[in-house]
């Protein structure tokens, strides 16, 4: 048999039943909190806004932070040092500054200043190697007539004498050595008459005299005038060219004309070396030539 609707209970479906519409809640703020937002802010705005105020009106007036001029005739003026703006120094030229006119600048940038070398300034001789000298003998004898006094130190176990008391002791005669014989001189046998020259045979030049193996060579200049003339200026400051020959020789160079001055009569090349040396210590050029 057939069962009626009305049979059936909510409870038994409940997914027939009647749903209550669910409702969103309220995002709204209520009207007291907005008011009171509201006050909140403009009383901020107020403090700011009065702040702001108070500074400006205490700069003004002359607040803490400073007096402030207004118009450009409140600016205070502040007045020039009496005298005058500028004053001319007693000394255009400046400072003087030590070693600036020296020399040694002019020199540099080529300029003739009219320097001399200064002899002292050549190597000295060598000295004597430590042993080499002769020795020097020593006097030990009294001279004649002179009482010698020995000090005799006294003999272990002997007693010194007390102060005050004369001690007497004996001193030995001093022996002169005897002198040694005399050496026999030889008698210089007797000199020869030297022989006569023989006068030279007629279109036969005379011989030169004989030269040493070295010269130096001390330059090149344009005269024979100006190569006598440096002959005679090297012989006057360095004293050890007197004793050679001035020799002026007459040299074809890149189409000019030269004239060369040596020094000769130079023993040998090592010696001619050592003076070339003592002359370029000098300052003077200097070279050996055969």
């Amino acid at each position: 048999m057939a069962r009626r609707d009305d049979d059936y209970d909510d409870d038994d479906v409940p997914w027939l039943a009647e749903v209550e519409e669910e409702r969103p809640a309220s995002t709204s703020v209520s009207q007291r909190k907005l008011i009171g937002g509201i006050a909140l802010f403009a009383a901020l705005l107020a403090l700011i806004i009065g702040g702001v105020w108070a500074i400006t009106s205490g700069q003004r007036e002359g607040g803490s932070s400073g007096e402030v001029a207004v118009n450009a005739e409140d600016v205070p003026l502040i007045p020039a040092d009496p005298g005058p703006y500028k004053v001319r120094p007693a000394d255009p030229g400046g400072m003087q500054i030590d070693g600036a006119g020296d020399t040694m600048y002019a020199a540099g940038e080529g300029a003739d200043v009219g320097g001399a070398l200064d002899p002292g300034a050549l190597p000295e001789d060598p000295m004597p190697r430590p042993g080499t000298a002769a020795a020097q003998p020593e006097d030990l004898l009294p001279a004649e007539g002179a009482s010698a006094q020995v000090a005799i130190p006294p003999a272990r176990g002997t007693v010194a004498p007390a102060a005050g008391a004369s001690a007497q002791v004996a001193i030995p005669p001093v022996r002169t050595p005897a002198a040694p014989p005399p050496v026999p001189v030889a008698k210089p046998a007797p000199l020869k008459p030297l022989p006569k020259p023989v006068a030279p045979v007629a279109g036969t030049p005379p011989a030169k005299p004989s030269t040493g193996s070295a010269a130096l060579q001390l330059g090149a200049f344009s005269s024979s005038a100006a190569a006598d003339t440096a002959w005679k200026d090297l012989t006057k400051r360095f004293t050890y060219l007197g004793g050679l020959s001035k020799a002026v020789g007459k040299v074809e160079r890149d189409g000019k004309t030269l004239y060369r001055l040596r020094a000769t009569g130079v023993t040998d090349a090592a010696k001619a070396a050592d003076l070339c040396a003592r002359l370029k210590v000098a300052g003077e050029d200097c070279l050996v030539a055969p």
